[in-house]
């Protein structure tokens, strides 16, 4: 293909992908199946036939990390035309579809993958899927990658086995793709240290500590840390980065390159710059060895129970180390003597002890006076470590409006304005559509966010009906974009009739829309004084915003994309 054929192509992609994805909306969207960018590994079957498939690799992976783009038509199932149907099964999360051959694998599969992926979520305090994900169990040769398993662009799961820490990996990486992926994000390779951080922490987090001391080199020459690892090795070695800095610089800085995968999110974490945290992770490989042969790094973490609680709602927390990562031959709290781990809990982050133990329960706050948020210190052979964990809460919150200005008379045809203060009484943050109603015309929506315990002056100003006739009108302030909930009613206007412009003495006409300076009145709204307002956008701005970024997007591509042979 010809550089100028190549841009072009890589143009219409990425056209299409952001229109697909809504960028111009600032929504999401979905990615073309076929062919498919897969993110996948090199490992061979062979890996696997040495391993219980209820520990973790000890020549690993055989999993796919998002990192190695190939690009493959989707292989078929030839009997059926469609990849792994021949069964299905339903959990909670998952919709597992597999080969005839697979059914023993894939009900295995099934009997765990709700766990593992609740404690991935619950442990970084992320939102589980409204839908199912998808797990595809089936033979190499049906998989869109060369490897016993992949997460594709659409965040479906391929696996070609059961064992546990194979799936573990794949679970992280659906999380990593929900977290850092865009669709121009497939343009170029990762950067080195951002490859080296989703592999790294996915290796991490499905590896025991013994499998990773057996399977790297300790040894800094050797070592690059690229975005591509190909062998078992090479997946130990930038686990082993990830384990430095979790040792060093605690749970913040390992969600750093968990949740947000790039460099600069971790410089700021540990206030070091990348060189120096690699000269360092360099500088202590050895005794970094004698730590993984004692257990590794801890890990500080907990669960909740219920899954998703509702404000006011008691939930219990649990800092013990979950059975599905047991099964993975890993503890969160490595330590000389186990039982000598303690716990204390700080539910409102203000460094007051609230409670000790392993286990503790919580009446959650039902208030905006409360981030929904809980911080836990693990004391381990005498060294504090810290997490602060979000605890995510089921359904939406309601903003509330706690005053407002409304004007006494309103004429037909013409503006009202309404002053209201809108507040988050939650501990949530929450994202609305806040509307002026009169009788039941919506006359001006905005759509605000605001933080939990935050308050906004929002000013709503709109037209009102020409042909609503003269009377007493009861006005609404609305919330929910779907559901129209009130937030505010009990409010009249009384309506005067729509005055004849020629009594005026306009004319219907030129001029007929003027105010005194010539400037049309509907043509801007102002907000506030104080500009706490939201005021409309200037029509016609976001297409041509959208028009320059496109044109500088392919500006870029002429300057990046190579010949492929």
């Amino acid at each position: 293909m010809t550089r100028l054929g190549g841009v072009v192509l890589w143009v219409a992609v990425v056209v299409v992908a952001l229109f697909g994805a809504g960028l111009f909306l600032g929504t999401a969207g979905a990615t073309p199946a076929a062919p498919m960018d897969v993110w996948s590994d090199q490992e061979s079957d062979a890996a696997l036939a040495t391993t219980d498939s209820n520990t973790a690799l000890e020549t690993d992976t055989g999993s796919s990390q998002p990192l190695v783009r190939m690009v493959h038509d989707e292989a078929t199932d030839p009997d059926d035309g469609d990849p792994a149907d021949d069964g299905t099964i339903e959990t909670t999360y998952f919709t597992i579809t597999y080969h005839e051959d697979y059914e023993q694998a894939a009900e295995s599969i099934a009997a765990v993958a709700d766990d593992h992926y609740v404690v991935l979520h619950q442990k970084f305090g992320l939102e589980l899927p409204a839908e199912r994900t998808r797990i595809i169990v089936g033979p190499r040769d049906d998989q869109p990658c060369d490897a016993v398993g992949c997460v594709d662009p659409l965040n479906r799961v391929w696996l070609t086995t059961d064992q546990r820490s194979v799936l573990h990996h794949e679970l992280v990486h659906t999380i990593q793709l929900r977290e850092h992926w865009s669709p121009l994000s497939y343009l170029s390779p990762p950067e080195p240290a951002e490859g080296a951080f989703i592999e790294g922490t996915a290796k991490y987090l499905d590896a025991s500590p013994d499998a990773l001391e057996r399977n790297a080199r300790f040894d800094a020459d050797a070592i690059e840390l690229t975005p591509y690892p190909v062998s078992s090795t090479e997946y130990a070695e930038r686990a082993l980065f990830v384990e430095y800095v979790l040792a060093n610089h605690g749970r913040s800085a390992f969600d750093a390159m968990y949740l947000e995968g790039d460099v600069d999110a971790l410089e700021a974490e540990t206030g070091e710059s990348y060189a120096t945290l690699r000269a360092e992770f360099n500088g202590q490989l050895e005794s970094q060895r004698d730590r993984l042969l004692e257990g590794g790094a801890v890990l500080p973490a907990f669960t909740y129970s219920p899954l998703e609680p509702e404000p006011g709602d008691e939930i219990t927390l649990d800092a013990r180390t979950p059975a599905v990562v047991e099964a993975l031959d890993r503890t969160w709290y490595p330590a000389d003597d186990p039982a000598a781990v303690t716990f204390a809990w700080d539910y409102t982050g203000n460094g007051e002890i609230d409670a000790t133990g392993p286990t503790t329960t919580l009446e959650l706050p039902d208030d905006g006076d409360w981030s929904p948020a809980v911080t836990l210190h693990a004391d381990v052979d005498g060294e504090t470590h810290t997490a602060t964990q979000r605890i995510v809460l089921s359904g939406e919150g309601t903003l509330e409006v706690i005053d407002r200005s409304v004007p006494d008379t309103a004429v037909a045809g013409e503006s009202l304005t309404v002053t209201a203060v809108i507040e988050n009484d939650d501990p949530r943050a929450i994202e609305d559509t806040i509307s002026l109603v009169i009788g039941e015309t919506v006359i001006d929506s905005r759509t605000v966010s605001l933080e939990a315990g935050e308050r906004l002056t929002l000013e709503l100003s709109g037209s009102v009906p020409e042909t609503l006739e003269a009377g007493d009108y009861e006005l609404e302030i609305r919330g929910g974009s779907g559901d129209a909930s009130t937030l505010d009613t009990g409010l009249t206007v009384e309506l005067e009739a729509a005055s004849d412009p020629t009594e005026s003495g306009a004319g219907v006409g030129e001029g007929a829309n003027e105010t005194d300076d010539g400037v049309d009145s509907n043509e801007f709204e102002t907000g506030d004084t104080d500009g706490s307002s939201i005021v409309d956008a200037v029509q016609g701005f976001g297409t041509v915003t959208a028009m320059v970024a496109l044109a500088v997007l392919v500006a870029a591509l002429l300057g990046r994309v190579r010949p492929r042979s």
